[in-house]
């Protein structure tokens, strides 16, 4: 169920509310309204591309494995199957206690099997280059 301001327009005149909307949501959209404005829509999707792009070329080199086919991988997402013998928890758990940063892994069966890196938003390259070598530095590398 979305919240539909004018579907209860009606109730919402008279200081009748279903529900309590989600007021910050809609703030946040403004807020990130403001900044796709401000710096352009294409310019920002060129820079989640670049991070992107830094992180295809980076990690393989360390055993991970795109697993999204060439052509094909989100510009706001990276994922990556693990090295045989790593974790991705543990990557994961590592990033989160050792350098105070948040990643994702797979779901059901590919639980400890994939890294997801999301890089858009509140991100610049510092950030994506700051994971690629913490990452590093857990994998002894």
């Amino acid at each position: 169920y979305y919240f539909d301001f004018a579907a209860n327009r009606t109730e919402i005149e008279h200081d009748r509310f279903q529900m309590t909307p989600a007021t910050t949501v809609v703030y946040a959209l403004h807020k990130a309204l403001e900044i796709i404005e401000r710096q352009g829509l294409e310019n920002l999707l060129a820079d989640y591309r670049s991070y992107r792009d830094y992180l295809m070329e980076q990690l393989p080199a360390l055993g991970f494995r795109p697993v999204a086919e060439p052509g094909f991988a989100a510009p706001t997402v990276s994922a990556f199957w693990v090295p045989d013998g790593v974790s991705a928890l543990e990557i994961m758990h590592r990033l989160r206690d050792e350098y105070n940063t948040a990643i994702c892994t797979g779901f059901g069966p590919y639980l400890d099997k994939i890294i997801r890196i999301g890089h858009m938003g509140s991100v610049d390259m510092f950030d994506v280059r700051r994971v690629f070598h913490a990452i590093k530095d857990i994998l002894g590398k």
